[in-house]
C-alpha cells in the first residue's frame, strides 16, 4: 500500500500530465478552428469570441481527452483515523461443551472527512478465535432459580470451594429475588437467560411468543444488574431454528449441556454424583438445578463432585472465563 507521500507524488504527476496534454489539445483546437496569432492579439476579436469546448482552457483537475480517470483521493480532503473491530468468530451455533469466546481484533481506517471514502486500512491486531476447552476442566450450570432457600446454599458451597458456575435464571423469579441475582453476579458467576416464564417447548411456540420470552427474560436480568446476560438456555433444552435465531439475533450465545444427571427427579445425592462422575469428559457442561423444587440432594451432590474432581486434578470454569486458580 502506497504511503501518503507516494500518493501525493502520484497525484501531482497525474495532474501535470493532464495539464500538458490538455494544453496540447487546446492548441490543436485553435489551429483546427482557424484562430491566428493576430486574431488572438486583437482585443476586439477575442472579446466577442464564443467559448466552446475547443476553446475553453483545460481544467487541471479533470483528465485530458482520451485519458482514463484516476481514482485518487481529493488532495484538499483531510483524512481522519477510525478504529473498527474485527469479529473473532469461531463459536458454534449451539454450545453443548465448554467454549470460551474469542478476542476481537481491530483495523484502523483512514477516512475522508467529506466523502467518507476509506483511503487506507491497516491491521492493528488480529482477532483471536473462540476455543473449546480440551483440558481437564468442566462447567457447573444451575437452572430454574433463583430460589431463596437453595440458591444461597449453592452460593455458599461454591465460595467455599472457590468454584465459579453459570446460573440460568427465570426472569420473573429474578425480579422476585433481585438480591440473589446480585449475589451471584458479585461472586463472579455468569448469568444466563432462561426465559421469562420457563416456557418449555418454546420450539413449537409462535414466533412472537419466542421473541417475548427470550427478550423479557434477558431484560429482567438486565434491570437488576444493568447488563444483558451473555447466554441463553432453553427450558428443557428444547431448541428449534426460530429459538436459536431469536437468541443469537439478540447477541445471546445458546448454551446447552453434555451431562444431565436428572437431579430434578430428586434421586439421592450419591446417585446424582455417580451419574456425573461416570459420564463427564474435558469441557463437559453439567446440568443441575437450584430452583423448581427441593434441591437438598443436589446441594450434597455438588459437594461430592467438586471434592472428587479436584482431588483428581480437575478444574471448573464458565463459558465466559477459564478456570480459577486452585
Amino acid at each position: 500500500m502506497a504511503s501518503p507521500d507516494e500518493r501525493r507524488h502520484r497525484l501531482l504527476a497525474a495532474a501535470l500530465v493532464a495539464l500538458v496534454l490538455g494544453a496540447a489539445v487546446y492548441g490543436i483546437g485553435h489551429v483546427r478552428g482557424g484562430t491566428s496569432h493576430a486574431a488572438a492579439a486583437d482585443p476586439a476579436a477575442t472579446a466577442t469570441a464564443p467559448v466552446t469546448p475547443a476553446t475553453r482552457p483545460p481544467d487541471p483537475t479533470r483528465p485530458a481527452a482520451g485519458l482514463p480517470a484516476l481514482d485518487l483521493p481529493d488532495p484538499t480532503e483531510d483524512l481522519v483515523p477510525r478504529v473498527v473491530p474485527v469479529a473473532a468468530g469461531g463459536l458454534p451455533e449451539v454450545e453443548s461443551l465448554l467454549w470460551y469466546p474469542g478476542i476481537p481484533g481491530a483495523d484502523e481506517l483512514m477516512v475522508g472527512t467529506v466523502s467518507g471514502r476509506i483511503d487506507a486500512t491497516r491491521r492493528l491486531f488480529d482477532p483471536q478465535p473462540a476455543r473449546r476447552e480440551m483440558a481437564p476442566v468442566v462447567a457447573l450450570t444451575f437452572d430454574d432459580g433463583p430460589d431463596p432457600r437453595w440458591t444461597p446454599m449453592i452460593l455458599q458451597l461454591l465460595a467455599e470451594k472457590n468454584v465459579k458456575a453459570t446460573f440460568c435464571l427465570v426472569g420473573y423469579l429474578a425480579r422476585r429475588h433481585p438480591e440473589l441475582v446480585l449475589a451471584e453476579r458479585d461472586q463472579g458467576h455468569v448469568l444466563c437467560d432462561h426465559t421469562e416464564h420457563h416456557v418449555e417447548h418454546l420450539d413449537a411456540a409462535p414466533h412472537d411468543q419466542v421473541v417475548q420470552e427470550v427478550t423479557d427474560g434477558a431484560r429482567s436480568i438486565a434491570s437488576i444488574t444493568g447488563v444483558v446476560p451473555p447466554l441463553y438456555r432453553a427450558p428443557g433444552g428444547h431448541l428449534g431454528p426460530d429459538v436459536i435465531a431469536v437468541a443469537r439475533g439478540q447477541g445471546l450465545r445458546v448454551l446447552q449441556w453434555s451431562v444431565d444427571p436428572h437431579d430434578y427427579e430428586r434421586p439421592p445425592a450419591a446417585v446424582i454424583a455417580a451419574r456425573i462422575l461416570s459420564t463427564f469428559r474435558p469441557g463437559a457442561v453439567i446440568l443441575l438445578h437450584d430452583g423448581g423444587g427441593d434441591r437438598g440432594e443436589t446441594v450434597a451432590a455438588v459437594r461430592i463432585v467438586i471434592d472428587t474432581l479436584k482431588a483428581q486434578g480437575w478444574a471448573f470454569a464458565t463459558p465466559m472465563f477459564g478456570p480459577a486458580p486452585p
